[in-house]
């Protein structure tokens, strides 16, 4: 590394600017055009066995430069990181200031740093919440009320099925027929309400017995199935009772807590809330634009609405690693490791650095939620 500056800045933040030396750069160009070799598709050539001269004139050199400047910040940043003792925080922000072949690449990194916490006494807050935690556990009733809600949601299918079978009948047929049970008539002039109201007096619930249990999947009978339908209850009230309970906890910590936040890391986090936002409104088969256009708002409207979510997030990212620091709470190395391959596999296409930030910070948080379960 030459001609390496790194400044602190206001608002927590550090910057790190210098330059691979090319001898060094040129290192990352092999592993460069293997990756790209196995995304660009070249007719005549099988994904991962295009030439380098092929690849080189269908995607250009500036793509072989820029992959390579890629693969070189991923082990550049954790390194920097690492020598220079930064207590880095959430997602850096990287440009390159310059890339050309048989050149060194230039680069600014600007990352945000561990601000100075003003942290309350989140053993005794979290001791005061763990007092309060609600039972998870089953009780008969919840499991009479599950059970009435899947005989009467078998009996609704059964009704309908019945209904449109004897309304295609009756198209068929174009004649009258008498049925062996009374129709549900359709008024035009009533509500979903009402029209449910009258299906649900006509309902007639199936008896719970082992002919029923059967038809709903591999049991063997009543019991076996209580006895099923018990444990993921158990499964599905421990997950929700966790999950509220911790948010208590945390939100007990955040109330009393002091700090001044990097603007780098609030952005980061409503980048991420936006980029979900979009995905969600994509499945819902809606551009992102029709969507704006949709409920009267600009994109930047959005992100606006968003920031007090993306500070939340961001604090709790702060007090999080500001616990984990001082509780002396790391993960272990071969379980990262490993949870990076697993994301490797199915992803093959995700960039390692985010890869390595996101394992790490899921496995820090489990780890301090997990000791402040215990305070």
């Amino acid at each position: 590394m030459t001609n390496l500056k790194i400044e602190k800045q206001k608002g927590s933040v550090v910057v790190m600017t210098g330059e691979l030396p090319w001898d060094d750069f040129k290192q990352y160009r092999n592993k460069a055009i293997k990756k790209l070799a196995e995304l660009v598709e070249v007719d005549g050539f099988r994904k991962g066995h295009i030439p380098e001269e092929i690849l080189i004139k269908k995607v250009g050199e500036i793509s072989i430069l820029e992959e390579m400047a890629s693969l070189a910040f991923q082990t550049i940043y954790p390194k920097l990181v690492i020598e220079n003792k930064i207590e880095a925080i959430g997602r850096p922000s990287i440009q390159i200031t310059k890339l050309a072949a048989e050149n060194p690449l230039g680069f600014s990194i600007t990352t945000p740093v561990l601000p100075e916490v003003s942290l309350p006494d989140y053993k005794s807050i979290a001791s005061d919440v763990n007092k309060k935690k609600v039972s998870d556990e089953v009780t008969e009733e919840e499991i009479k009320e599950t059970i009435e809600e899947i005989r009467t949601m078998k009996a609704k299918q059964d009704l309908f099925k019945k209904m449109q079978s004897d309304a295609e009948h009756v198209h068929d047929e174009n004649c009258n027929h008498d049925h062996d049970h009374e129709e549900v008539p359709n008024n035009k002039d009533e509500s979903i309400e009402e029209v449910q109201k009258r299906i649900d007096e006509k309902l007639v619930l199936p008896e719970f017995n082992d002919e029923f249990v059967k038809t709903l999947g591999e049991f063997e009978g009543v019991e076996d199935f209580r006895a099923k339908l018990k444990e993921n209850l158990a499964f599905e009230k421990n997950r929700r009772a966790q999950d509220k309970h911790r948010l208590d906890i945390i939100d007990g910590i955040l109330e009393k807590t002091t700090l001044e936040l990097p603007d780098i890391m609030i952005d980061a986090e409503v980048d991420q809330i936006l980029y979900s936002m979009k995905s969600d409104v994509s499945r819902m088969g809606m551009t992102f634009e029709k969507y704006l256009e949709s409920v009267g708002k600009t994109e930047e409207d959005i992100r606006k609405d968003l920031r007090p979510d993306g500070e939340k997030r961001a604090k709790l990212q702060v007090v999080v690693a500001s616990i984990s620091k001082e509780e002396k709470l790391k993960p272990e190395q071969e379980i990262i490791e490993k949870e990076i391959e697993m994301i490797k596999k199915q992803y093959p296409e995700a960039n390692e650095e985010n890869a390595r930030a996101y394992v790490e910070t899921i496995l820090t948080n489990d780890l301090v939620f997990k000791f402040l379960d215990k305070q």
